[in-house]
């Protein structure tokens, strides 16, 4: 596979992210759409924390396009205004490494096209068919054919490729539930709180977006294809009299910019996410209620993590390995938030009075920091799985406490490095509980070097050194693989993983415990840490880039100096003592 194509089936968020990911991983990319053009308006979409942190392992950053602004907290009321629920986002972003960030979906798309190379999304490209997944891939369009190596089908809800593919599933059910969508100019009163507002059988969402507009939404318990004929004096009807600023919004919409669409998920699972060469993401293989606001989030989940598998695949068996080691590194995550989400909007839509009584009783009771908790497998899950026949399987075995430079982890099935271009892999946890990506600097340090990304370079050996630093929140261990120089007596580490979160976890807890452990080569070296100030800085880079020439990348791509820490030593032993 000398040339290694994608051919990604819709433009929508998760389409668009799975061409960026792919395009930045060395991958010519063409996107169908069927849309004659990228459509102005649209709805919100809120970026949870674990799609903040997919986007961050792309090293994209949807504060760019879309605003940064966030709300002070957020929860659920009742019609009255008296809140049920209500959290800090300033918790939300201390447990979990980033706050949520809402921001207006063409605006996100439109980014995440900036992207991308021009010409690369072909609009009015409606694709007629996907043909031979499982032997040499074509895309048939009305605007022609394209030969992939790889089809990525992000086609929606309604997905004409898993319809095909699928014939015997069940297909959609309908939730029992429509939802009304739209945006609201900026009114200059300041952001409001992000509250969704339970009635029976009926709710209301304010969501603040980051530019400063306002995304407001509502549900109702209707039968399937009921449509108004007055949009605006529905939605009075329903909620003109709840709590403010319920009423004052809708006052302000324009019925022109309503979006109305009934809500459906799978009635149950597909059977894997992929065939062949052609795998599912996004609605196409997992549709799901928007009660958890993940469907999004999963969708780029989907295709961080698809692109990552692709990372390495250069033969036809390759890129089939790679579809089924996302299946199964997607499928049983996907499909228990689809089936958590519907049990949620159940919960929501309730019509009963004594029910809606009782539930509103329960949320309210529930202590706020247990139920912070019960969202961490949600929105901390994301996790890059590791390559297939690459790595050990997860909860098997671990890296030696020293690695030979050069020679792969007894049974990993890693290649060996170049000559010249050796690694130093010192005592890696291959997948520590809670790192919430094992290996993944590790994994793109050897996978440049495979790649000759050294050539006209003075390599001096990737150095790779194993931090472990307190969480801030846990007080756990938390232990990631760094590249590292010397200088002064000193270790030099590089905070380069950008993105969307302005650090990454490591580094974040050093504000909390400056102390550390680190492991080079056969001994364990404590420390304090702390941010080199400017002049060391200065001074210190170029020593980093000498190692790792792609920081300058990080650096042009998160456009913002990137820090380095250094590391004082003050005690050395054997890692056996560790």
């Amino acid at each position: 596979m000398s040339q290694r194509h994608a051919v990604v089936v819709g433009a929508g968020i998760g389409g668009l992210t799975a061409a960026v990911a792919l395009h930045r991983r060395g991958w010519r990319v063409t996107v169908c759409e069927r849309a004659p053009e990228p459509q102005p308006a649209g709805a919100g979409i809120v970026l949870a924390p674990n799609a903040l942190h997919a986007f961050e392992a792309i090293g994209f950053d949807p504060g760019t396009a879309a605003g940064r602004a966030v709300p002070a907290a957020m929860g659920l009321r009742r019609r009255d205004g008296r809140w049920l629920s209500r959290a800090d986002t300033a918790a939300i972003a201390a447990r979990y490494g980033v706050p949520p960030l809402a921001v207006f979906r063409p605006s996100l798309a439109a980014g995440l096209t900036a992207a991308l190379p021009a010409g690369t999304v072909r609009h009015g490209a409606a694709v007629d068919s996907v043909e031979d997944p499982e032997g040499s891939p074509v895309v048939r369009t009305c605007a022609g054919e394209f030969a992939a190596d790889v089809v990525l089908a992000a086609d929606g809800i309604h997905s004409p490729t898993r319809r095909r593919f699928f014939p015997d599933h069940p297909g959609l059910r309908y939730s029992g539930e429509t939802a009304w969508r739209t945006v609201l100019p900026a009114s200059g009163a300041g952001l409001p709180e992000a509250a969704e507002t339970w009635g029976r059988g009926e709710r209301f969402g304010i969501v603040p977006l980051a530019d400063g507009r306002v995304y407001a939404y509502a549900t109702a318990v209707v039968p399937e294809g009921y449509r108004p004929a007055d949009v605006r004096a529905e939605l009075l009807r329903r909620y003109g009299t709840w709590h403010d600023p319920i009423p004052a919004l809708l006052e302000r919409i324009d019925p022109a910019t309503v979006l109305q669409h009934d809500l459906y998920d799978l009635a149950a699972p597909l059977p894997r996410h992929h065939r062949g060469r052609l795998a599912w993401l996004g609605d196409a293989a997992h549709a799901m209620t928007p009660n958890l606001g993940q469907g999004g989030c999963q969708a780029v989940e989907d295709a961080v993590v698809v692109a990552h598998l692709l990372d390495g695949a250069r033969t036809p068996a390759d890129v089939s390995a790679a579809l089924a080691a996302y299946s199964a590194a997607r499928c049983a995550r996907t499909d228990a938030i689809r089936v958590r989400a519907h049990r949620a909007g159940r919960m929501a839509a309730l019509r009963n009075p004594l029910a809606a009584a009782v539930r509103d009783l329960a949320v309210r009771a529930a202590p706020a920091g247990p139920a912070l908790r019960a969202m961490d497998g949600l929105l901390g899950g994301f996790a890059l799985p590791p390559l297939p026949g690459r790595y050990p399987p997860r909860h098997n075995r671990k890296a030696p406490a020293v690695d030979t430079p050069g020679q792969p982890p007894p049974g990993s099935e890693e290649p060996t490095a170049k000559a010249g271009r050796d690694m130093t892999t010192t005592g890696i946890d291959w997948d520590h509980p809670k790192d919430p990506r094992p290996g993944w600097q590790l994994d793109h340090v050897r996978q440049y070097v495979e790649s000759g990304g050294t050539e006209g370079h003075h390599w001096r050996g990737t150095q790779t050194l194993l931090l472990t630093t307190v969480g801030r929140i846990s007080g756990n261990a938390v232990r990631t693989p760094l590249i590292y120089g010397e200088a002064d007596g000193r270790y030099l580490v590089v905070a380069s993983r950008g993105g969307s979160a302005e650090h990454p976890l490591w580094y974040r807890n050093l504000t909390a415990h400056p102390e550390v452990r680190i492991q080079v080569g056969p001994e364990v070296v404590q420390g304090t840490a702390r941010t080199a100030t400017p002049e060391e800085r200065a001074a210190y880079w170029p020593v980093m880039v000498g190692h790792w020439p792609a920081y300058e990348d990080y650096q042009a791509r998160t456009e913002r100096e990137i820090p380095i820490v250094v590391i004082e030593p003050a005690g050395r032993k054997p890692a056996g003592g560790a």
